[in-house]
């Protein structure tokens, strides 16, 4: 069944009439609160307004009977305060919309723009366009109104981000005519307009516009649409980039239970702590009992207070206990908290200290709440802790923390499991007030059999809703079947309420939920659940609809799917105990090669001139992730990032030497580019001995040199010149002349960071020997341009111009265009130390019409600075003063130091 209300109210299911105007009415009001008990008195105002008719409430009970009777289901529950229909997941239009529209907060824009288009589509007109007269349905038509204008906004806003103005331009002057007054709509159409190359057409928007709040509203257009409008007058340059994107605001929080209930003392101690908070919060078990809801409670409220920190909310999963994984390394967090803050990975240091300095500095003044779930120890959590008061920490794991009390302050908040009411109060949430007061001696025993564990009994509801025609008495008499035990342990209890579930399981999805036990997390998609167990998509998402709905797994993200650390122990020991050693070291395999086949093919788009690796065919029933392009790619390797670190270490400790080196290989530009250096580092070794127990010296010189240059980066040069002189050994006893080529430019790139010019010039000119030798004209490209920078650097200026020249003319054959503007680059340096600034100016200006075209921001920013150098020497100080304003602009958004260096500058051309 599939109730829609994002335009005229309907119910799709086979035979199902409902035309009269007062039942659809009732329906309506229904669901404007679906799963909750929606007041008589609501009911009443929704279907007659202020002034209902005399019997009204007769009349009401026989609209229930006829909905009722119309839905042909249990659907609509009577309790004492009203009525409550029960809706399940995926049949609420407007609930898919707003799930769509969360997903669309934290995805990546391409990924976003696709979630925001398909939640646009579920709507046919306003929301609940025919039965919308009076409240409450109005205000929540309202809403939802509001919410669809909301996202058609941000949707417009990704497009102009992506660079598609024109076609955007005929879908915006829609939705300027539904929405005339919205300023921020006009303000894209505009740029939509303008960056299409219709400047009288922009320019002609805002006059419009400016008409039109005159004469409505006696007001001038905002400030914002005002420089706009002042922009595209004296076509700014600044303009053909991208909307810079605001402060980053992060919201990372995990999706609310909606059906979370009591707790009511641990809310109001925590609501106790707020408007102050000063130190972190600790919930942690009683006993160190698991399943009692520490993330559940930690979930909701951090949601009812989120509005109480306007700067974002940060979440981890600490993974403390989970079987299948060492607990999180800090490091990576204060890594990824980083870029979830905006800050460009060309700032970020590869310090670890400096990282966690960085993090500290981000956070400073202001109100974030920074969530960390299941925390191992009190030294996992210390460097993620915020250096002022203004934020607040919510800590949450099975250990007390103690440490973490007596030396950080933090408050401790002890959980045990529910009271009896509470458990009664969780059932009748999820199975409705009648059922559960109708068999008040089946649910005693199911809550005793729970012992009381939100876990235990969030499974067990689960059971009891997917058969909604099997009384409770059976459900408990399913949980009494299973063996007895003598423990009191709750874990033994919790086993017990697995297993009554697992085995409710059809064979298909019991087998998932075990080989799911094989899978290292910390989450994973269909298409890898699908290589498991062998099975096309559609078969695998079936099975994994079935285990969200049997609670045993959770959709945590749009096609992303996690386990409690306690039910995936569980399917680890069902998979151990039922299938066979052969069959589970199969499922592994294919699992590696879905990852390792997906990840060379996404490297594929990020680094299309990277020399290629041999790839083994992928075993049968292996699904591998497909991409359209570069964006995509790394969309899916940032998503995949902790999945891909925890597969090689699968790989590694299960042997499987091919795949763990593929894995590394084909991560390695995605760390590299994004500034993971530490991750870049830990992964080489487990590749280094995967290669020497295949006997492979080629990929054992490979990881060595990747080690070396990541040693390199995290500033350890001595420790990088012995890790690539190891390679270079290994290139050289095999006769490998690229490979030979690659460590001596790694080797210089060393040296220069040393400070040691002439020995880099002569590493890159052995280099540029071994690439000629070898035939590898990509190779020979780049090294000649780092030929003639480093020649540049010792002064020889003829000698660069001419190697950069070189490399120049082999790249546009190559049509390499990174490669070509990094030449421009190095040619504009090379002519302004030789004082000939108009040539530097034309070759600065050549690099930034092919960085602008790449969409490089921060390249585009340096270049116009060097522009803006040049101009200068040349007595330019008008041309000088806008490169530098630009450079500016662009260096300040990316919050690079180099924009500081810039703001000198233009501070000097007034002097």
């Amino acid at each position: 069944m599939l109730f829609r209300v994002l335009g005229p109210l309907s119910v799709e299911r086979a035979g199902l009439a409902l035309s009269a105007l007062m039942v659809r009415r009732l329906l309506a009001a229904l669901l404007c609160r679906p799963n909750e008990c929606v007041a008589v008195e609501g009911l009443l105002l929704a279907l007659w307004g202020e002034n209902p008719p005399p019997g009204s409430r007769k009349t009401l009970r026989v609209y229930v009977r006829r909905l009722r009777s119309a839905l042909s289901e249990a659907r609509i529950v009577h309790e004492p305060a009203g009525y409550r229909l029960i809706v399940r997941a995926g049949e609420l239009d407007s609930d898919e919309f707003v799930r769509l529209v969360s997903a669309a907060r934290t995805a990546e824009p391409e990924q976003a723009l696709a979630l925001l288009s398909e939640a646009i589509k579920l709507w046919r007109g306003n929301a609940f366009e025919d039965v919308r007269e009076y409240p409450p349905v109005a205000d929540e038509a309202r809403q939802l109104d509001e919410q669809l204008v909301l996202a058609e906004t941000g949707h417009a806003r990704l497009q102009l981000e992506l660079g598609r103005h024109a076609e955007l331009v005929p879908h915006l002057t829609k939705l300027v005519d539904v929405h005339p007054y919205r300023e921020e709509l006009r303000g894209y159409l505009m740029l939509a307009l303008y960056r299409s190359g219709r400047q009288s057409e922009a320019l002609e928007v805002y006059r419009n516009t400016r008409r039109l709040l005159d004469h409505e509203l006696g007001i001038e257009p905002g400030p914002e649409l005002q420089r706009l409008h002042e922009s595209i007058l004296r076509a700014d340059s600044a303009l053909e980039q991208s909307i810079p994107p605001n402060a980053t605001v992060p919201r990372e929080l995990p999706a609310d239970i909606g059906s979370f209930v009591g707790r009511a003392e641990h809310l109001k101690a925590l609501d106790e702590m707020l408007p102050e908070p000063t130190a972190p919060v600790v919930i942690s078990a009683i006993a160190g009992s698991a399943g009692v809801g520490k993330t559940a409670l930690a979930v909701h409220w951090a949601h009812a207070v989120a509005d109480r920190f306007p700067d974002g909310q940060l979440f981890a999963n600490l993974r403390g206990f989970d079987p299948a994984a060492p607990p999180v390394d800090p490091a990576s967090v204060v890594r990824r908290f980083l870029d979830a803050l905006g800050v460009p990975s060309q700032r970020i240091p590869s310090d670890l200290e400096a990282q966690a300095t960085l993090y500290r500095s981000q956070l400073s003044g202001k109100k974030m709440l920074v969530l960390l779930d299941n925390a191992y120890d009190a030294e996992q959590v210390r460097p993620l802790l915020p250096g002022s008061a203004d934020s607040l920490v919510i800590v949450t794991s099975r250990n007390r923390l103690a440490s973490l009390v007596a030396t950080n302050s933090a408050r401790p908040l002890m959980l045990d499991v529910l009271t009896e009411p509470e458990a009664r109060q969780l059932l009748a949430a999820r199975l409705g007030q009648e059922q559960i007061a109708a068999e008040s001696a089946a649910v005693d025993e199911i809550i005793a059999r729970c012992v009381r564990l939100p876990l235990a009994l969030a499974i067990a509801a689960a059971r009891a809703a997917t058969q909604p025609n099997l009384p409770l008495e059976a459900l408990a008499a399913q949980l009494r079947e299973e063996r007895a035990f003598d423990s009191d342990d709750p874990l033994t209890h919790l086993s017990r309420v697995f297993s009554c579930s697992y085995q409710r399981l059809t064979s298909g999805a019991a087998r998932l939920f075990r080989m799911l036990g094989l899978h290292p997390g910390p989450d994973t998609t269909i298409s890898a659940a699908a290589s498991l167990i062998a099975m096309p998509l559609p078969h695998a998402r079936q099975l994994l609809s079935e285990l969200v709905q049997a609670h045993l797994i959770t959709e945590h993200a749009p096609g992303r799917y996690a386990f409690h650390d306690l039910l995936r122990a569980y399917a680890a020991e069902q998979t151990r105990a039922i299938d066979s050693d052969d069959d589970r070291r199969a499922a592994v395999r294919r699992l590696l090669d879905h990852y390792s086949h997906s990840a060379v093919a996404a490297d594929r788009f990020l680094d299309a001139q990277r020399d290629p690796v041999e790839l083994p065919a992928a075993q049968a029933g292996v699904i591998l992730d497909e991409f359209a392009d570069k964006d995509e790619a790394m969309t899916w390797f940032k998503a995949q990032h902790q999945v891909l670190l925890s597969t090689i270490r699968i790989a590694d400790e299960t042997q499987a030497d091919t795949q763990v080196w593929l894995l590394v290989w084909a991560i390695t530009t995605f760390v590299m580019r994004q500034g993971h250096w530490r991750d870049w580092a830990a992964i080489q070794m487990p590749a280094i001995e995967g290669a020497r127990r295949l006997g492979n010296a080629a990929w054992q010189a490979y990881a060595w040199r990747s080690l070396g240059y990541a040693n390199s980066t995290m500033g350890d040069y001595e420790t990088a010149l012995e890790k690539l002189a190891k390679a270079l050994m290994l290139y050289r006893e095999i006769e490998h002349q690229s490979g030979q080529a690659h460590v001596h430019h790694s080797i210089a790139m060393v040296y220069v960071r040393q400070d040691r010019p002439a020995e880099a010039l002569e590493q890159a000119k052995l280099a540029l020997v071994a690439y000629q030798a070898a035939g590898h004209r990509m190779g020979l490209a780049s090294s000649l341009n780092t030929v003639g920078w480093y020649e540049a650097m010792l002064g020889q200026y003829d000698e660069a111009l001419a190697h950069c020249h070189q490399a120049l003319k082999l790249l546009v054959e190559l049509d390499h265009i990174h490669g070509q503007a990094a030449t421009w680059h190095s040619i504009g340096h090379i002519h302004q130390q030789m004082q000939q600034y108009e040539q530097a100016a034309d070759s600065n200006e050549a690099a930034l019409r092919l960085y602008r075209e790449l969409g490089d921001l921060y390249y585009q920013g340096d270049t116009l600075e060097r522009l803006g150098d040049a101009r200068a020497a040349m007595g330019d100080h008008e041309k000088a003063r806008a490169a530098w304003e630009q450079a500016l602009a662009i260096l300040t958004g990316l919050d690079h130091p180099q924009a500081s260096q810039v703001a000198e500058k233009l501070s000097t051309i007034w002097r």
